[in-house]
């Protein structure tokens, strides 16, 4: 999916932010890895805040933009969001979210090398985070996805790295980085649920990139996907054959 365009809001110009899909129900941006999904009490630029100010300026719309917010990335995770332009669109999405049928594709490079090469990881996340940090608990609530190892890569002095793609199925707080973290497989880059050491402080966090959303169309009941390509940074770069296989499907990381 080409970028539509990239907006830059004057009150946060260190986030510009590409568009990948736009009609009158929806709206598809990339967020920035440091970026937040949604304003909170620390008054860092939020993406929802900058897609509002951008409806305002391209649409000449009085006052202020409304604009839902169906779903979340964690701050330090880039990639693929939606946002719904009506409050229909925004009931219907978040009906999606329930029943899980949006489908959530998400690329990671972890520390290790993962096996077997794929599997259905299901486990129970903590309601409220612990010091900072989610962990498993039994009572807590259910979480699940399936990996597919795609490459991987020993890197001297590092270790090896194993890049995966992942479906995820629910959507909790940092779900992705507790369920592989606990398998001993952490990511990259990922300095709270990760190894912290020097290899993981030369990275801007945790590799983790949202690469793809694709669900029935809330109004025109038509199968809709979107794509961004992942990051051509380090430890992304390592698996470039992987990499290219991937660009190289119809319709996908254009």
């Amino acid at each position: 999916m080409p970028i539509i365009e990239t907006y830059t809001a004057h009150f946060a110009p260190q986030y510009p932010v590409p568009i990948l899909y736009e009609d009158n129900h929806l709206l598809f941006a990339l967020k920035a890895p440091g970026l937040l999904a949604q304003e909170d009490h620390s008054g860092k630029a939020d993406i929802l805040n900058i897609l509002k100010a951008y409806l305002v300026e391209k649409y000449h719309k009085p006052g202020k933009a409304w604009l839902g917010l169906v779903h979340r990335l964690d701050q330090p995770v880039g990639g693929v969001m939606v946002f719904a332009k009506t409050s229909k669109a925004a009931s219907r999405l978040s009906d999606l979210i329930r029943r899980q049928e949006m489908e959530k594709t998400y690329h990671a490079v972890v520390r290790g090398q993962v096996e077997p090469e794929s599997a259905l990881w299901q486990d129970s996340l903590s309601k409220e985070p612990q010091g900072g940090r989610y962990v498993l608990d039994p009572a807590g609530r259910p979480c699940s996805l399936n990996y597919q190892a795609l490459g991987y890569h020993e890197l001297p002095g590092v270790g090896g790295l194993s890049l995966l793609e992942i479906q995820l199925h629910t959507g909790r707080a940092h779900q992705i980085r507790v369920q592989s973290s606990v398998r001993s497989w952490p990511l990259a880059g990922d300095r709270r649920y990760g190894l912290n050491d020097r290899f993981d402080h030369s990275l801007e966090g945790p590799a983790l990139f949202a690469s793809g959303l694709a669900f029935i169309h809330p109004v025109r009941q038509e199968r809709i996907e979107v794509w961004a390509p992942i990051p051509q940074t380090a430890p992304w770069t390592y698996f470039p054959s992987a990499l290219a296989t991937l660009m190289d499907k119809p319709g996908r990381l254009a």
